[in-house]
Protein backbone atom coordinates (compact mmCIF):
# COMPACT_ATOMS: atom_id res chain seq x y z
CA UNK A 1 0.00 0.00 0.00
CA UNK A 2 1.37 3.37 -0.96
CA UNK A 3 1.16 6.55 1.04
CA UNK A 4 -1.45 8.13 -1.26
CA UNK A 5 -4.93 7.29 0.08
CA UNK A 6 -6.32 6.80 -3.44
CA UNK A 7 -3.94 3.86 -3.92
CA UNK A 8 -5.80 1.93 -1.23
CA UNK A 9 -8.53 0.97 -3.70
CA UNK A 10 -5.99 -0.58 -6.09
CA UNK A 11 -4.28 -2.27 -3.13
CA UNK A 12 -7.47 -4.01 -2.01
CA UNK A 13 -8.33 -4.99 -5.59
CA UNK A 14 -4.89 -6.57 -6.04
CA UNK A 15 -5.21 -8.39 -2.72
CA UNK A 16 -8.59 -9.80 -3.65
CA UNK A 17 -7.24 -11.05 -6.98
CA UNK A 18 -4.37 -12.79 -5.20
CA UNK A 19 -6.73 -14.30 -2.65
CA UNK A 20 -8.80 -15.74 -5.50
CA UNK A 21 -5.79 -17.10 -7.38
CA UNK A 22 -4.32 -18.80 -4.31
CA UNK A 23 -7.69 -19.74 -2.76
CA UNK A 24 -6.85 -18.12 0.54
CA UNK A 25 -9.36 -18.89 3.29
CA UNK A 26 -11.44 -15.94 4.47
CA UNK A 27 -10.15 -16.43 8.01
CA UNK A 28 -6.57 -15.56 6.95
CA UNK A 29 -7.13 -12.70 4.52
CA UNK A 30 -7.15 -9.86 7.05
CA UNK A 31 -3.96 -11.15 8.66
CA UNK A 32 -2.15 -11.55 5.34
CA UNK A 33 -2.48 -7.90 4.34
CA UNK A 34 -1.22 -6.43 7.63
CA UNK A 35 2.50 -6.33 6.74
CA UNK A 36 1.70 -4.41 3.56
CA UNK A 37 -0.35 -1.60 5.12
CA UNK A 38 1.13 1.90 5.25
CA UNK A 39 1.91 3.53 8.59
CA UNK A 40 -1.36 5.46 8.80
CA UNK A 41 -3.38 2.30 8.13
CA UNK A 42 -1.38 0.33 10.71
CA UNK A 43 -2.02 3.03 13.29
CA UNK A 44 -5.74 3.01 12.50
CA UNK A 45 -5.75 -0.80 12.68
CA UNK A 46 -4.74 -0.64 16.35
CA UNK A 47 -7.89 1.33 17.17
CA UNK A 48 -10.25 -1.22 15.63
CA UNK A 49 -12.11 -3.92 17.50
CA UNK A 50 -10.77 -7.44 16.85
CA UNK A 51 -14.04 -8.45 15.23
CA UNK A 52 -13.41 -5.78 12.59
CA UNK A 53 -9.64 -6.13 12.26
CA UNK A 54 -9.89 -9.92 11.89
CA UNK A 55 -12.50 -9.91 9.12
CA UNK A 56 -11.19 -8.83 5.71
CA UNK A 57 -14.45 -7.35 4.37
CA UNK A 58 -15.15 -5.39 7.55
CA UNK A 59 -11.53 -4.25 7.72
CA UNK A 60 -11.63 -3.08 4.10
CA UNK A 61 -14.87 -1.16 4.69
CA UNK A 62 -13.43 0.46 7.83
CA UNK A 63 -10.25 1.48 5.98
CA UNK A 64 -12.19 2.94 3.06
CA UNK A 65 -14.31 4.96 5.49
CA UNK A 66 -11.25 6.14 7.43
CA UNK A 67 -9.48 7.25 4.26
CA UNK A 68 -12.77 8.77 3.01
CA UNK A 69 -12.81 6.63 -0.12
CA UNK A 70 -16.47 5.83 -0.48
CA UNK A 71 -17.70 5.75 -4.09
CA UNK A 72 -19.26 9.18 -3.58
CA UNK A 73 -15.97 10.66 -2.34
CA UNK A 74 -13.99 9.13 -5.19
CA UNK A 75 -16.42 10.53 -7.75
CA UNK A 76 -16.13 13.96 -6.15
CA UNK A 77 -12.32 13.77 -6.29
CA UNK A 78 -12.21 12.80 -9.94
Amino acid sequence: MGSDPVEIVAFFKSCEQLFAVYSEPKSLQAMLIRPFLNDRAKTYLTTLDTTVSGDYERLKDAMLREFKLSPKCVLRTF
